[in-house]
């Protein structure tokens, strides 16, 4: 899925613009879950995830078209990190759950299974890992070809 800039609340508040979202098989036994957001994040908007946002990754895993399980990740305040340099770089506390049953269809319920802050790799239960933050944009476009 790719959406840029195409829905009202994306244009009102970059932070809750969704891009990208990816999934497909880590190393083994493993799944990766990956989301870009606001692309104009630390130039024309802020660098910084939106506290009231919910981000929620729901999985439907016994084919009945409801989900079973859904990964939530929730933003806390934002903050100054020590040593952001000039620019003063941003951070904000993090915490993901796993939840499942009726809170895996709805609210903000759920099993906590990591929590730190954004800008570094957070390591959480059974091997979850996690990084939210500025990162490199990757994209590359040929255009003389």
């Amino acid at each position: 899925m790719s959406h840029h800039f195409d829905t009202a609340i994306a244009r009102e508040d970059p932070r809750l613009n969704i891009l990208d979202f990816y999934l497909f098989r880590g190393q083994p036994g493993t799944t990766v879950m990956a989301m870009t957001v606001n692309p104009n994040a630390g130039t024309k908007a802020p660098d910084t995830f939106h506290e009231e946002g919910l981000h929620a990754f729901r999985f439907d895993v016994n084919d009945d078209a409801h989900e079973e399980v859904t990964f939530k990740v929730r933003f806390g305040e934002v903050g100054h990190a020590e040593g952001g340099g000039p620019e003063g770089r941003h951070v904000q506390t993090l915490e993901v759950r796993r939840a499942t049953g009726k809170d895996a269809a709805e609210g903000t319920g759920g099993e906590v299974i990591a929590s730190g802050t954004t800008g570094q790799i957070v390591a959480g239960d059974a091997g979850v890992r996690l990084f939210a933050g500025l990162a490199p944009d990757l994209f590359a476009a040929n255009l003389t070809g």
